[in-house]
């Protein structure tokens, strides 16, 4: 056993600590890597107390409170606890690391923590590369410019004394420690918080004696728990915490809940945390993670004519702002996110629906654009996913690994998202959605009114406005056209006493791109450009005729 961990354990028995004689802890090389873990030395069985650790062995924001104002003037407490918990820590844990006018309470327990840590925080910029397009790599940039604005503010606080223990390498060192190693605050104080409990396998009991009055910004903040830090995550393991709490004692416990064989790996569970939260969290992913998840931000012009009346239809469902959506497996189409597309590509009739305060159906052209709008999203992010080459030259490090690993998780669950997409667009037109468009287009060979034709076509495409039909059967005719048969130049427009070159100028361009895209998707054999082209005919074709599109439908 290596040194650091033989006096950590030391410290801790010596200090009221009670560890398992059927645990060994393990720091070793695998594949050139640091390997940390806890591993049975026989059976062990369900239920028995593997690590109870006094809480006075524990690093929290009470004792880091009680250390700063033994060492630091009032004005420079007032400032420091206005900082959020988790750099309050880091300040803690640096202080207690690199202050050397005395060793630290907790020195046998800091000098075994690892000063190498695996998450993108701290790889080069050619590893980061690994990274491009991925909102890991975008959270990194965010995350560093944070940690500068952190240190700006922790040396105001403390002074040029201190300022060659707060840099920023030691103090992303810190935040790295914190976010991979500790435990919430409600463990600690023993309080239950079931938002905080992200598995089905972890259970926490808390058993006290005594009432202590805890307020939430101790809940909220990080706890390092000697020991008990160093057991690695395994998905499905099931684990117990408990907390104790008496008059005399406040001690934190690891149970065993389930049998664990001899000679194996002891594992915690850290929660449901998809690889994002795995790798920037813990330097480390989950191949096939079921937990994994893919942010979406919808990019929202303000600048729209209608932005007015979107934001109250917004508001109305219940976002004064815009946040990002999370696809998941569990919910690989969100609701939500549907919804608030659906407000943003709606035109001026379906936001008036959504305003009325009335019960209402939302169009299927608004489905239809919901949907492929959200499409063109994902196939971009996809798409920038994928630009992302692994030379056959190119070393495999467990960096490189783990990055490719994060992008095939992401990748996929976009294509699942994708296919959900367009079964749901096969839905809303219908199973049988090519037979029912001819049969619309042989409804305008075999009927001598066009208005009738649209009428009868409404059977089968219910909530697209006339303008829309219309578009949709010229369409189909001028790329389609029958052999032998000049119907669209004799029979359609003939019958049609005039139309309004800007009403089906504006449609085109509203429709278009959506007709496109749905074509597309039903495997109907012609592209936008196709529509294009088609469209520009209409447009001379009804200018040729001097036609306006109030008479076709009687208004």
């Amino acid at each position: 056993m290596e040194e650091k961990i033989v006096q950590l354990l030391g410290w801790l028995k010596d200090n009221g600590a009670v560890i398992s004689p059927k645990v060994e802890f393990r720091i070793g090389k695998v594949k050139d890597k640091i390997y940390r873990g806890v591993f049975s030395t026989e059976r062990i069985e369900n239920g028995e107390c593997l690590l109870d650790i006094p809480a006075h062995l524990t690093m929290n924001l009470k004792t880091a409170r009680h250390h700063f104002a033994k060492h630091f003037d009032n004005y420079a407490l007032q400032k420091l606890f206005l900082l959020d918990s988790t750099i309050i820590m880091a300040v803690f844990l640096l202080l207690e690391k690199c202050d050397t006018k005395q060793k630290s309470f907790f020195w046998p327990y800091i000098d075994s923590l690892p000063e190498n840590i695996d998450n993108p925080m701290h790889w080069n910029q050619k590893e980061l590369e690994y990274l491009q397009g991925t909102s890991v790599y975008n959270a990194v940039k965010i995350r560093k410019l944070d940690y500068e604005n952190d240190i700006e503010k922790i040396n105001d606080i403390f002074g040029k004394e201190y300022e060659n223990i707060f840099t920023i390498q030691n103090y992303t060192w810190a935040r790295s420690i914190i976010s991979s190693r500790s435990f919430p605050g409600w463990l600690y104080e023993g309080i239950q918080n079931e938002s905080r409990q992200d598995s089905k396998f972890i259970r926490f009991v808390s058993e006290a004696t005594c009432e202590v009055s805890v307020d939430d910004k101790l809940l909220a903040s990080p706890v390092l728990v000697p020991a008990l830090d160093m057991l690695n995550h395994c998905l499905a393991q099931q684990v117990t915490w408990k907390s104790f709490r008496s008059s005399e004692s406040h001690l934190i416990k690891f149970l065993a809940a389930d049998d664990i064989p001899a000679k194996t790996e002891v594992f915690n569970n850290y929660g449901s945390k998809s690889n994002d939260s795995l790798l920037l969290g813990y330097g480390f992913v989950v191949c096939r993670n079921p937990f994994e998840k893919f942010c979406v931000k919808l990019n929202v012009s303000r600048h729209d004519d209608l932005w007015q009346y979107r934001s109250m239809a917004l508001k109305k469902f219940g976002y004064h702002e815009i946040p990002e959506f999370e696809i998941c497996l569990e919910n690989i189409l969100p609701s939500n996110l549907l919804t608030v597309i659906s407000v943003l590509i709606a035109n001026e009739a379906e936001l008036g629906q959504f305003l009325s305060g009335k019960p209402f159906t939302i169009t299927q052209r608004n489905q239809i654009s919901c949907l492929e709008h959200l499409s063109c999203l994902l196939k971009n992010e996809l798409e920038k996913l994928g630009q992302f080459k692994v030379n056959d030259e190119v070393k495999l490090t467990e960096r490189l690994e783990m990055a490719i690993t994060y992008r095939e998780g992401q990748m996929n669950l976009l294509q699942k998202s994708l296919e959900k997409c367009l079964n749901v667009k096969k839905m809303i037109l219908g199973e049988n959605f090519k037979e029912r468009f001819v049969s619309q287009i042989k409804l305008v060979e075999e009927c001598p009114h066009l208005n009738n034709v649209l009428g009868a076509a409404e059977k089968y495409f219910e909530s697209l406005d006339p303008e829309t039909s219309f578009i949709l059967s010229l369409i189909y005719f001028l790329s389609f056209p029958p052999e032998g048969s000049s119907l669209l130049e004799d029979g359609v427009l003939k019958l049609i006493n005039s139309i309004n070159v800007e009403d089906v100028d504006e449609a085109m361009d509203q429709y278009l791109q959506d007709v496109a895209n749905v074509f597309s998707s039903c495997d109907l054999k012609f592209d936008a450009n196709d529509l294009k082209r088609v469209s520009n005919q209409v447009i001379c074709m009804v200018d040729e005729y001097g036609l306006t599109i109030d008479s076709v439908y009687g208004r």
